[in-house]
């Protein structure tokens, strides 16, 4: 199986819970984990935790305000926010509006440390703590994620928003990547393998794996397509 695909709600968290989780190391081996969460009526959020590496939030829908060390932001759709490693962090929705968010972790499985509010490890009222990085993504050269400039989590992303009939020609990369399908529908090419995929579904091309796309539906595909290194590295491999 070259290209597998997974249904985001194959990943939920529990038989009622509207977030799901991708772990790489149980589809390929990709190296990169996410929580595609899905919250709705304004309530939820992810309580107080941290990683031992750097997270990416990519907010697809609704507002959420997010604490991050002694930091905190407000963030509506459209933006990203990359908090350091070793960092407590946590978020909240806001407003009455769905919050769709995907937090990627540059790891083949999520380590997290679940931490109580008001513990020590949080910093005193005087203590300024690293401020994460907050981009727009309308501000992203084609939409371009690249972590080396942004944090240096050794992940980039593409945030594809691609007519009927287009998407990029056949090429491969030397480190996996991983597709998560938002809205539309797409036609994918992974090794020998052609799928139909559609809003929800999750896509993996494994490293130097020819693989294209075109979005196949009436409206836009959109997508988040991670690369699972600092920077994009691409073989075209027709002209």
């Amino acid at each position: 199986m070259t290209a597998p695909i997974i249904h985001r709600d194959a990943l939920r968290i529990s038989p009622t819970a509207e977030t799901a989780k991708f772990e790489g190391y149980a589809h390929g081996g990709a190296n990169v984990s996410f929580f595609w969460s899905s919250l709705p009526d304004g309530a939820g959020g992810a309580s107080l935790h941290r990683h031992p590496y750097i997270e990416t939030f990519v907010m697809l829908e609704g507002d959420a305000t997010f604490t991050i060390g002694s930091h905190v932001v407000t963030l509506t759709a459209g933006q990203i926010a990359v908090a350091p490693a070793d960092t407590p962090h946590k978020f909240a929705t806001v407003g009455a509006g769905r919050l769709q968010v995907l937090g990627i972790h540059p790891n083949d499985r999520v380590i997290q440390e679940d931490l109580e509010e008001g513990g020590s490890w949080l910093p005193h009222e005087d203590e300024d703590t690293i401020a994460p990085i907050i981009l727009n993504a309308r501000d992203l050269p084609e939409g371009e994620f690249v972590g080396q400039r942004h944090g240096n989590p050794p992940i980039s992303f593409i945030w594809v928003d691609a007519a009927p009939g287009e998407g990029p020609r056949l090429h491969q990369h030397p480190y996996a990547e991983v597709f998560v399908v938002l809205e539309g529908h797409a036609t994918f090419t992974v090794g020998a393998e052609v799928a139909e995929l559609s809003a929800g579904q999750i896509a993996v091309a494994l490293a130097n794996t020819p693989h294209a796309f075109v979005s196949s539906g009436e409206g836009h595909l959109r997508q988040i397509d991670i690369h699972t290194n600092g920077t994009f590295i691409t073989e075209w491999l027709e002209g």
